[in-house]
């Protein structure tokens, strides 16, 4: 990712922490004439020290075919963003939009069999607790789980870098930001709002 020093988000911890609580995200590899992309669902998980991102798509998906295990492979989660008009300045200035995002990349590995079915297990858990919703694998019809899985491409990437991306006007003074802050809450608008939340949490 290509981020001023700014703006870059270097708390692993804190990237990590964003990624456990969005739960999608976008794929990107590399086919044979242009990047595929795929947007899909995921978890993550810490395994003796290294840190796995699970996901699947489906088998129908010709994005299936480029799950390399040589190659690096990228996946985005977006954050909260919204567009940031100069006229909130109290001075003349372009316009310009903040955001927050996070870029991991990695190689995968193909799932089969009970390491397939823990990777979608993992994602049920991580949604719908067992302790809280009937639909918790263990619960679910075995043979109507198993047609299912037929129709999926399990897979883990070995999450070998991460960057994030944190946009939210620090390079404007105080009452600059200030007033973006107060523009972005009088628009009404939960993604707007959103920012602001972000925006005042990072003073």
């Amino acid at each position: 990712m290509d981020i001023a020093p700014l703006f870059q988000n270097k708390d692993k911890n804190e990237l990590l922490e964003f990624l456990r609580q969005n739960a999608f995200g976008l794929l990107v590899s590399q086919g044979d004439h242009h990047p595929e992309a795929s947007h899909v669902p995921y978890t993550i998980a810490e395994e003796k020290g290294v840190w796995y991102l699970y996901s699947h798509i489906a088998r129908g998906n010709r994005h299936t075919h480029f799950l390399n295990e040589q190659n690096s492979h990228l996946f985005i989660v977006q954050g909260v963003d919204h567009y940031i008009s100069s006229t909130w300045y109290d001075h003349e200035n372009v316009p310009t939009w903040n955001y927050i995002s996070v870029h991991v990349t990695g190689t995968v590995e193909i799932q089969t069999g009970e390491a397939a079915l823990d990777n979608i297990k993992r994602l049920m858990d991580d949604l719908e607790p067992p302790e809280e919703s009937h639909r918790s694998m263990e619960k679910l019809d075995p043979e109507m789980v198993s047609r299912h899985m037929h129709g999926l491409v399990a897979f883990r990437m070995i999450i070998e870098n991460i960057e994030g991306a944190k946009k939210l006007s620090q390079n404007r003074d105080k009452k600059n930001r200030s007033n973006v802050i107060r523009e972005l809450e009088r628009l009404n608008n939960p993604q707007a709002a959103e920012v602001a939340k972000e925006m005042r949490n990072n003073e």
